[in-house]
């Protein structure tokens, strides 16, 4: 033991005192990161499954009753030239939803001629070269009940929504322990089912089960890994989960590569979560702070101890016989953020840049099929770059501040996505990998943003709010999620190249809407975080503020 981790007893104390004492992120605390890690990576798994389990495989009318996609002989490929008509698009070779039939026109009896009408199809043949099966190919959810899909995706969002208000409950009641273990449980039974059921109803019943139980294990996991970590390093445990979530993304690109039919991918990204669950049983800690608050001193002694003896450092019995919780009851009432002008206007457009980043990040994801090129390889691409953009802020946001670093790289993400008008409507196949490129870069920019306003909004919302503030930023981000299905499927809507590059039209105008507002924000750079409603009221009152932010306090005063 070191010497110098001896405290004597010196009066009352915080839980921050003592992990000051023992270590703000030694040894201890680590093993506990681990395993957020762990959840991180499982809970993105299945965040991400959609892109693959409802992936839409190009498809054609069936035209035999032994009818494939792929090429049989010389005769069907004439068969297929026939019958079927030629794509609008360079992203397929065949039209998806109309196969021609012959029609017969007896004009007289002399006069017998025969046309081509298009018709819509009733059943459908998919290409098995990307995926052995989907949902989608399973069902035929395609052509006119191609919005079924979106509806699915929406739900199972929808469920991440109703988690998020579901376990923070359930874990301020039962513990952060006990919910990880409930929600990792949950997770497998659902997603198990979801495995080998058949009918599309129940399928999206237990798609959106499957979504409330996932914040069960990746938020309760998280709370506790911040609750047992010192002020000096929760920024860098922010910084480390971010860029492990990111990991877990890209884990699921070569466990889709290579086990490409649906029932067996569910199952096989179920695997970790089992693992998980033992580990948890056996190795998670409760957190220190929730048994403090629950009146359990003798628990968070002991748990202190062991933590202390493990990071090498010593306490004294007195010293921790004087710790108390040290924090004030936050109010948590989400309206004060709406009782004065100028922070309704903040609120406001911190809530809607939280809806479009998350809008943006997996409506992206899931228009994937849409782009050029292999899909896995794409895939794998986006995972990458959300990997990288967890690093640009924490580089930027010192130095040029949080509402230019937001806005230059929300306006940028957009300005990306818009672009792909032209590489699509002029370029066609010569400029196809540009077409990806701009959305990758597109995604990477809102991956960095997501981050800033994370950061930005924790910094404007004052400390009687701030938790209730950035749970109420969380459920717009779901929102978001929910929106995004339907913004990928609108491709769909529009025939030729306009409608390949609708969804990114739309992702981008919505993020160049945001970085105007977002200049709106006042800068919190080098600024003391607001306490009460009032401070984060005053927040950018004086002359050296934003122009911007001086703009908007003029309007909302007249208000």
């Amino acid at each position: 033991m070191e010497s110098g981790g001896t405290v004597k007893a010196d009066g009352k104390r915080t839980l921050d005192d003592v992990l000051t004492v023992i270590g703000d992120l030694g040894p201890y605390q680590i093993r506990v990161l681990v395993l957020l890690n762990l959840a991180w990576i499982c809970s993105q798994l299945f965040m991400t499954l959609p892109a693959f389990d409802l992936a839409v495989p190009k498809h054609r009318c069936k035209i035999l009753s032994n009818d494939s996609y792929e090429i049989q002989s010389d005769g069907h490929q004439k068969l297929i030239d026939r019958y079927i008509p030629e794509s609008k698009t360079d992203l397929t070779e065949y039209e998806k939803c109309t196969s021609l039939t012959l029609q017969t026109n007896h004009s007289d009896s002399l006069n017998v001629t025969q046309k081509q009408s298009p018709s819509k199809c009733s059943s459908w043949v998919y290409d098995k070269e990307t995926f052995s099966s989907t949902f989608v190919s399973e069902k035929d959810l395609v052509c006119d009940d191609r919005f079924l899909r979106s509806t699915a995706n929406s739900v199972f969002y929808g469920g991440v929504l109703a988690g998020s208000f579901i376990y923070g409950v359930v874990s301020d009641l039962f513990g952060r322990r006990r919910t990880s273990l409930i929600g990792s449980i949950l997770i497998t039974v659902f997603s198990v089912a979801m495995a080998f059921v058949e009918n599309y109803y129940a399928f999206v019943v237990i798609r959106f089960f499957l979504g409330t139980s996932l914040p069960g294990m990746f938020m309760s996991i998280y709370v506790i890994v911040m609750e047992w970590t010192g002020r000096s390093k929760r920024r860098l445990v922010c910084v480390v989960a971010g860029v492990i979530a990111s990991v877990g993304e890209c884990l699921m690109v070569p466990f889709a590569y290579l086990v490409r039919q649906r029932k067996y991918l569910q199952i096989t990204i179920t695997a970790p979560v089992v693992a998980f669950t033992v580990v948890v049983f056996f190795f998670l800690p409760e957190s220190p702070r929730w048994l403090l608050a629950q009146g359990r001193d003798e628990d968070v002694r002991e748990l202190l101890k062991k933590a202390a003896t493990v990071n090498k450092k010593e306490l004294d019995d007195g010293y921790l016989k004087g710790l108390v919780s040290g924090e004030e009851k936050e109010t948590g009432r989400v309206y004060l953020l709406f009782k004065n002008w100028r922070l309704a206007v903040r609120t406001i457009i911190i809530f809607y840049c939280w809806m479009v980043f998350n809008m943006v990040i997996y409506g992206l994801i899931l228009n994937t099929e849409n782009l050029y090129g292999d899909f896995y390889i794409n895939m794998l691409l986006f995972a990458i770059t959300s990997i990288l953009s967890n690093f640009p802020p924490y580089f930027l946001v010192d130095r040029f501040g949080r509402s230019r670093t937001l806005s230059c790289l929300m306006a940028i993400s957009g300005l990306a996505c818009l672009s792909t008008i032209f590489s699509v409507n002029f370029g066609g196949k010569e400029l196809q990998n540009l077409t990806t490129a701009l959305a990758m870069f597109g995604r990477f920019c809102a991956g960095s943003a997501y981050l800033t306003i994370y950061l930005f909004s924790a910094e404007l919302y004052p400390t009687v709010v701030r938790n209730a503030g950035l749970g109420a930023s969380s459920c717009c981000a779901r929102i978001g999620s929910m929106i995004s299905p339907f913004v990928a499927e609108s491709a769909s809507l529009i025939a030729g190249k306009g409608g390949q590059a609708l969804p990114l039209v739309i992702f981008g105008g919505l993020t160049i809407i945001g970085a105007f507002f977002s200049l709106l924000l006042p800068e919190t750079m080098n600024k003391k975080l607001p306490d009460s409603v009032e401070d984060a009221v005053n927040l950018g009152r004086k002359s050296d503020e934003n122009p911007a932010t001086k703009a908007v306090d003029n309007v909302t005063t007249k208000l």
